[in-house]
């Protein structure tokens, strides 16, 4: 029984784009803010806080089935690469951010061109240096 479920799931899901990390980001950010509308909902008997919180989720889960659904690959396929450079850029910032206060002898900057965390000495003056991974030319002034 459960074969030919999963066949006709195969059969409905072909040429839809499916699930991605954005779909997985949605349904991550709906179930915080779902956790978050229990939490609240305890403490008050607002409608329109219950208005609110409702409208959100249903707007999330909306989008991610309507992503997960689509049969137009190319424009979701952009989506979800705009989505990683965001967060490949927060990541890596985040990082240079960590390192320099765990490490006061080291300096972490991001790569401009290629968003790798890259380490200098931290001496005051001023230090030039290729990115190993990109190979592009980069200054930084520490103070």
């Amino acid at each position: 029984m459960f074969y030919k479920l999963k066949l006709a799931l195969s059969r409905f899901m072909y040429g839809r784009y499916g699930a991605d990390n954005l779909n997985r980001a949605l349904l991550v950010t709906y179930i915080v803010i779902a956790a978050l509308h229990f939490i609240i909902s305890l403490f008050s008997d607002s409608v329109a806080v219950y208005l609110i919180f409702s409208l959100m989720l249903w707007t999330i889960i909306g989008i991610a089935f309507f992503r997960m659904f689509s049969r137009n690959i190319y424009k979701r396929q952009r989506e979800n690469d705009k989505y990683l450079r965001l967060r490949n850029s927060f990541i890596s910032h985040a990082r240079a951010f960590s390192g320099n206060l765990r490490e006061r002898d080291k300096k972490y900057v991001v790569c401009p061109a290629c968003k790798a965390v890259v380490r200098f000495p931290a001496k005051k003056g001023t230090h030039s240096a290729q990115c190993p991974k990109c190979r592009t030319a980069m200054t930084v002034k520490v103070r």
